[in-house]
């Protein structure tokens, strides 16, 4: 099978292809990886399962914690689609774009509670950057948000122009690993 890759801004783009789209990426309605096996094409979201396997050949539980998307892009609503299934207790997605972070809000919210008020009482276990920080090295941090002592913090968005992720950079907490 030969294939490629799609990075923003082109993932919403590419799940209007014509081929066999995985149940994830017609949800999420974004494709980041396209294969073409005897003239036929698939189409799926290869972010969140990314991401679930990377944290767990990392040994870290996802059940019961509090976690926070920073993001609501289609790498974050990937790596959402997949942690709202992982019998965690709560979400907070944070985004520039309110009206992203809503539509996410009421997409998700029949599956686990999700708010989009991180200056809460709520002490995150998990903080996830999916936002675009990551790759054009612009991040404003987040002002008062409270984490559990050992919390984790993990980037969706895996490379950076500069080499160094600006949210990690303004991360308070310890950073336990990177996906």
């Amino acid at each position: 099978a030969k294939g490629l890759n799609v990075t923003l801004p082109y993932k919403k783009k590419a799940a209007e292809i014509n081929g066999d789209i995985s149940k994830e990426a017609k949800y999420i309605n974004a494709v980041n990886t396209i294969t073409n096996y005897k003239n036929k094409l698939s189409l799926a979201s290869t972010d969140g399962i990314g991401f679930i396997d990377d944290i767990n050949s990392k040994k870290f539980d996802l059940e019961n914690k509090k976690i926070l998307i920073i993001g609501a892009g289609a790498a974050s609503e990937s790596v959402l689609y997949k942690v709202a299934k992982s019998k965690v207790n709560a979400i907070t997605i944070l985004n520039r774009t309110k009206e992203k972070s809503e539509k996410l809000q009421r997409k998700y919210s029949s599956i686990v509670p999700i708010s989009l008020d991180a200056n809460s009482d709520c002490e995150f276990d998990l903080i996830i950057n999916g936002s675009s920080a990551g790759l054009t090295g612009k991040f404003n941090p987040i002002d008062n948000l409270k984490f559990n002592s050992d919390a984790s913090f993990a980037n969706a968005i895996r490379f950076t122009w500069s080499g160094v992720n600006p949210v990690m950079g303004a991360a308070v907490i310890p950073i336990s690993f990177h996906v």
